[in-house]
């Protein structure tokens, strides 16, 4: 089995690859605008038969992208354990502390996009949930926005600096 690093080689290698094919897309493609007719037959065969290419790189970027992803998250997968727990830090997590760290704390707005309109966990609501409620969350995948809603919206019930004052009262 290879490891996420093995992957990650793998990924690098094909991005070249598809940029390069890329190119070459474009490349045709310009050539088509000044193309006589006889050239352009031959130019469109050799423009699908490129875009057919960009396709399996891209299919194959996208397993190599998804097989990362699992060797990533569960890098002792093959080691006989009974039980065990791995830790993540979210994007949203990594991106509310990095911006407390730089002095900001009023948030209007978090955009979370994912290849699956993925919505946040229930670890980065909480995280959210500690500087503002009615923060928006847009939840999208890479071609449109599937939902935008607020913080409480996400996170009825939230336990937040509030409930700590008003314990202290």
């Amino acid at each position: 089995m290879d490891t996420a690093a093995d992957i990650e080689r793998h990924i690098e290698a094909k991005q070249a690859d598809y940029e390069a094919t890329a190119a070459k897309l474009a490349d045709v493609t310009a050539r088509l605008i000044d193309a006589t007719d006889g050239q352009r037959a031959k130019l469109l065969q050799e423009r699908m038969m490129i875009v057919a290419d960009r396709d399996a790189l891209a299919d194959e970027l996208r397993e190599l992208k998804r097989r990362y992803a699992l060797a990533a998250i569960a890098p002792y997968e093959q080691a006989e354990a009974d039980a065990a727990a791995f830790v993540t830090v979210c994007a949203e997590r990594v991106a509310i502390w990095k911006a407390v760290s730089e002095g900001e704390t009023d948030f209007l707005a978090l955009a979370v996009v994912t290849s699956i309109d993925g919505s946040p966990c229930g670890a980065c609501r909480q995280v959210m949930a500690e500087f503002a409620l009615d923060m928006l969350v847009i939840i999208a995948d890479l071609q449109q926005v599937h939902r935008i809603a607020t913080v409480a919206e996400l996170l009825p019930g939230a336990f937040t600096p509030d409930d700590l004052r008003n314990a202290s009262s």
